[in-house]
């Protein structure tokens, strides 16, 4: 492990088992291996390399991969380290360079700030896949806000509240704290991806569209009798 001068600051050395518990170990593998091979990612076109994906040649896509596992993953060692920090000491154990004021590059601050979006979309697909369990309490928690609390004839601001609250504690969670505009509206695309595809396979959304469609069929007990004879 190279030197890591910001991240031994904060009191952590890194080893080889350091990402151990996390959904990708970037350490398990050489420094040659494409980590967008790693069979938890190749089957994800976010993870592919295009040319010109990160506006610079400064930044490979090994290197924004790293960043991502120790900045969004639940079993980083920098998890518990306050936002800021843990963002500075994702982006050194990534590779990301600075000058000698310790400023990093501007394309390097567009990647870190979420100003790209190809690279937006690499970040939630990655939390989506280490989340699994609380993206779909996420998606759900969402419906149940839109559909049930805000539409309910006995709402209150309290219950209001408190469901608001616990989507956005769970948003916070999924998307580690960043607090970016551009992240939060990716990651809502895909609870709205995630919502279109639960009304098309549970069968509650097939009723609630059959009968849309067909408002005037009213199953009745005569109906039911006249067809048995």
């Amino acid at each position: 492990m190279r030197e890591l001068p910001y991240i031994e600051k904060q009191g952590l050395r890194l080893t080889e088992k350091s990402f151990e518990l996390c959904y990708v170990n970037p350490e398990a593998y050489a420094e040659t291996f494409k980590l967008s091979t790693h069979p938890n990612l190749r089957d994800w076109i976010e993870f592919e390399h295009v040319p010109g994906k990160y506006e610079t040649t400064e930044i490979t896509n090994n290197m924004a991969i790293k960043y991502i596992v120790g900045m969004f993953d639940m079993g980083s060692p920098f998890r518990k380290l306050p936002y800021e920090i843990r963002k500075v000491c994702a982006a050194e154990y990534a590779g990301f360079k600075t000058n000698d004021a310790g400023i990093f590059p501007e394309k390097t601050q567009r990647f870190l700030n979420c100003e790209m979006p190809q690279v937006n979309s690499m970040i939630i697909r990655y939390a989506l896949l280490s989340n699994g369990i609380k993206f779909s309490t996420f998606v759900r928690a969402s419906i149940i806000y839109h559909e049930k609390t805000l539409m309910s004839d006995k709402v209150t601001a309290k219950t209001v509240t408190e469901d608001l609250n616990l989507l956005l504690a769970l948003e916070r969670e999924i998307l580690s704290d960043e607090n970016s505009k551009n992240l939060k509206t990716e990651l809502w695309k895909k609870v709205t991806d995630e919502e279109k595809r639960i009304r098309d396979i549970r069968p509650e959304y097939m009723a609630e569209k059959y009968f849309a469609k067909y408002p005037q069929v009213v199953i009745t007990s005569e109906a039911i009798r006249s067809e048995e004879v």
